[in-house]
């Protein structure tokens, strides 16, 4: 995978769905309450006895692989932001629905429909997986896989799965989503993106994440025309992200994205100056629960992620 400068300064520093050196990594769930039937989505973890395919493992039970055993499955190729207010409403989250992130990532240039799109040379800045485990039964959990394209097709980083090992299932996984009617929905839950900057990796952690969209069997994988992704950063999490980075770039070999981030990580002010190109503070989080606020009540960033995916079947992971 290609890190762009930009994508990685506006994201990441906030979201940041890249990297520096052609690898990429996953989201881990990491609270939540745990699914029941029928139930609310909760925390994922590692796979069931024997990581049998189609349940977030390794393929296979001892024996011969199964033909998609990352499937069904889908390749991200919308990735935006809300355009205005009126699509801000279809983000399932409260104060600005996204829209001053949204401000922050055009202050920066920042082009996220660009990163999934094959630029000029044919190549894909940033390959993202998706598989539906269980669908179309209801309810399904989502894995989320960075990856990266093969000559068979696209395969999965192997730093998507928990120790970088297919065995103990994918880093990124939400679990409990419910369908009816061409239609999917699932949270809130606390989520964490563990993303690799050079041969680190750093932390960003969304509370009361939220998915809600369209969702179809298509071939053999699966189809989405408009997805809204949706949660929060709070004041804590932008704090340790702009500690996260300064320690990364005082290393003897700071990953390249320090250059453009210096002055800024360099202003003992950091996450407030982070937080004022991003509009300020738009809602409030405590608990891992959401609230509309005012003033000095709010201490989080509303996110919101407008996602397209086309139905693929995943070969397998990358040597």
């Amino acid at each position: 995978m290609r890190g762009t400068t930009g994508m990685v300064l506006g994201l990441g520093l906030l979201l940041a769905p890249g990297c520096d050196d052609g690898g990429g990594g996953e989201g881990a769930v990491d609270t939540g309450p745990a699914p029941g039937a029928g139930g609310a989505p909760g925390a994922g973890g590692a796979p069931g006895a024997g990581g049998a395919p189609g349940m977030g493992g390794a393929p296979g039970m001892g024996g011969a692989p199964a033909a998609d055993p990352y499937g069904p499955s889908a390749r991200v190729t919308q990735f935006g932001v809300p355009a205005d207010a009126t699509e801000a409403a279809n983000c399932p989250g409260l104060g600005t629905q996204g829209q001053n992130f949204a401000s922050l990532l055009t202050l920066l240039q920042t082009d996220l429909q660009a990163l999934v799109e094959r630029d000029e040379a044919g190549l894909i800045s940033v390959v993202l997986l998706l598989q539906a485990e269980g669908f179309p039964a209801s309810p399904f959990d989502l894995n989320v896989f960075l990856g990266d394209e093969a000559e068979d097709g696209f395969r999965i980083d192997p730093r998507a799965f928990v120790g970088g090992d297919p065995q103990n299932g994918p880093q990124g996984r939400l679990t409990g989503f419910t369908h009816a009617g061409g239609m999917f929905e699932g949270g809130p839950v606390s989520f964490t993106y563990t993303m690799p900057i050079g041969t680190s990796v750093v932390d960003v952690r969304f509370d009361a994440f939220r998915a809600r969209g369209d969702i179809r069997a298509e071939g053999g994988g699966v189809a989405m025309d408009q997805a809204w992704l949706a949660g929060y950063l709070t004041s804590d999490t932008v704090e340790a992200l702009v500690q996260a980075f300064r320690g990364l770039c005082a290393a003897d070999e700071p990953p390249e994205t320090c250059t453009a981030a210096a002055t800024l990580l360099e202003n003992e002010n950091a996450a407030d100056v982070v937080v004022a190109l991003a509009g300020g503070y738009d809602a409030a989080v405590t608990g891992g629960v959401d609230a509309a606020c005012q003033g000095d009540e709010c201490n989080a960033i509303s996110v919101c992620i407008r996602v397209g995916a086309d139905a693929v079947t995943i070969p397998g992971v990358l040597p």
